[in-house]
């Protein structure tokens, strides 16, 4: 689910912007989880069975324009949040938390300069990585 709305206070530009995502197997469609390793799920080396991970993602974001010709700024929060099989344990990737802003400057058309601040918190004790059969979990 997704959306914007528009936000006159200021500028007829501004702008509220969201989307929510969640499933099962849909890392490969989270940034955060697919910069990681396409986090769909795992199999579980006791069983042979693949188990995916419950996801839940979303992001919103207020777009300001600036009185100062093309400037804007972005206020951006997001989450992923993932619910890993119980045979894990407490060793997986579990939540990012990212706060950020910008200030972003189109003096020509399709050219603009900014400079961003992140702020990034990641709960994660281990990396689940993928290994061929008849090895155990790194």
């Amino acid at each position: 689910m997704c959306g914007r709305f528009i936000i006159l206070t200021f500028d007829s530009r501004d702008a509220l912007v969201f989307q929510i995502s969640a499933g099962n197997g849909i890392g490969c469609c989270v940034n955060d989880l697919s910069s990681i390793g396409n986090y769909d799920g795992v199999v579980n080396l006791n069983n042979g069975e693949l188990t995916l991970f419950d996801v839940l993602a979303g992001y919103t974001f207020i777009q300001h324009w600036w009185d100062a010709g093309e400037l804007r700024s972005n206020f951006t929060f997001g989450i992923v949040d993932v619910v890993s099989p119980d045979f894990l344990g407490d060793d997986a990737y579990k939540q990012t938390l990212r706060l950020s802003s910008n200030l972003i400057w189109s003096s020509i058309p399709r050219i603009a300069l900014g400079a961003e601040y992140l702020c990034l918190g990641v709960r994660m004790l281990a990396l689940i990585t993928a290994t061929p059969p008849n090895r155990g979990l790194r």
